[in-house]
Parts: C-alpha cells; structure tokens; sequence
C-alpha cells in the first residue's frame, strides 16, 4: 500500500506586484473517499494581469478541486477532462460577458494519486515532472508557441526564434470555449517517486538536473523553499509555485 505526503508553496517573486498564481489540494482522511478518488493537486497560473489573472486561477482550482470529489463515479481522467473543459468554458463565458476582463484566462495542471497510479491534466505551461532515480522526467507538454513548434521539431538553435515563442501560451481556460485538455493516465507509481507540479515562474530558470537537486531534498518542505528561492535568486521573474509529492510506503 502506498502513501502520499505534500508540501506546496507559492511566491510572488521579485519583480511582480501581486500573485496570479493559485494553488489547491486535498487529500483525503477518509479511507472510503481516498479509495474511491484518490489525492488531488492543482497549480494555476492567472494571464490577463492583476485581479484577472488571480481570479482565472482562483476559480478553475477552487472548482476543479471542489468538484472532483463530487463525480465519484467517473474515472478520475474523465473527471479531470471535463471539469477543465467546464472551467475554460465558465472564465470564457464570464469574460466576454465583462468588458474590463476580456483577456482572462489561465493555465492548469492536476495531478491525481488514486490506486499507486499517477494521472495528469494539463492546459497552458504549468508542468508536472516524474522525478525518480536521480532524474526529472516531464510529463506534460507546454502549449507555448516554442512548445508547440518543439513538438514538430521546427525550433532550431536560433536564440532570437527561441525567445519570441518562449512565454507565448497557444491554450489557455478562458483564452476560448471548449479548449482541449491533455491528460496523461495510467503512470505507475512506486515508493520513492517523487512527483512535481509548477509554474512557468520556476521552469524559466530551472534545468532538470537544478529540479533533481532542490526537488530531491529530503524534507518536502524545505524542498519547495529550496526550488521557490532558486527561481528567486536566478531573478524571480514571475511569480512562482510548486507541489511536491513525495510517494512512500
């Protein structure tokens, strides 16, 4: 049987005047509900600038989080793919609705523990990370413009290339109705993994092996301080957010 222990933090960085970043979680007490839903983690980071972007990701994680819980007879990828859907859908409607927030949005990354298996959803560049025998896997794929054309191998060594698509998010809850959402399913887990859910304010800076280094400090809490203050050191950019899931016996 495994067990699953987090620490999270959440900073507004050097250069920013407010923090859009939104964190949420839950796990369960409850032996029937940890059965039959598992731990759930959220990261959002708010676009749009100051109270849009801070409601964006305060919302979709608020009702991602209170809703999942509540569809218990759906699988949880099924679960998390709607309720982003429903999410995007929701800011979208309420932005075009609302003159002063019309570019209101926000990325998203979920991550559910349920049955020794990991299962991730993602919309925007917030990113979960494996990180297991000394080395960071990423699991999600970043819906950037740099992202997207990594995916099709059309970024070549061109610095200028590079930094024009590098914060360009392509898909974001709210940026339009009925976004697609990804979801990767089916990871299994096993004791000493160590799973990581952050903002693009930490991923700017940090390299996998920095990840690996901070990540895998053995306490979670200062681990979380540890990758917040390497972000923050390197420039602190933007704000920044971090989950770290520590899976054990």
């Amino acid at each position: 049987m495994l067990s699953v222990h987090s620490a999270s933090l959440t900073d507004t960085g050097r250069k920013r005047s407010h923090n859009e970043d939104f964190i949420a979680l839950f796990e369960p007490s409850d032996p029937h509900e940890l059965m039959v839903s598992g731990c759930l983690y959220i990261v959002a980071d708010g676009v749009g600038g100051s109270v849009k972007g801070e409601r964006a990701s305060r919302y979709a994680a608020e009702k991602v989080l209170y809703e999942f819980f509540r569809r218990q007879d759906q699988p949880p990828a099924d679960r998390l793919r709607e309720l982003l859907w429903e999410a995007g859908n929701d800011i979208y409607a309420y932005a075009s609705e609302n003159e002063h927030h019309r570019r209101m949005a926000t990325t998203l990354v979920a991550a559910v523990i349920w049955e020794a298996t990991l299962t991730v959803a993602n919309v925007g560049d917030s990113r979960a990370y494996l990180i297991r025998s000394d080395a960071a896997m990423q699991i999600t794929k970043d819906h950037t413009e740099l992202g997207e054309a990594s995916s099709l191998q059309q970024v070549g060594n061109d610095p200028v290339q590079r930094g024009r698509g590098r914060n360009k998010i392509t898909r974001s809850l709210g940026g339009e109705a009925n976004i697609l959402v990804d979801i990767y399913s089916g990871i299994s887990l096993k004791p000493g993994d160590r799973i990581l859910l952050c903002s693009d304010g930490l991923t700017r800076y940090a390299q996998a092996e920095d990840l690996v280094k901070f990540a895998g400090v053995v306490e979670l809490e200062q681990a979380a301080g540890s990758l917040v203050g390497f972000a923050n050191q390197r420039g602190g950019a933007d704000n920044i957010s971090v989950i770290i899931i520590e899976v054990s016996h």
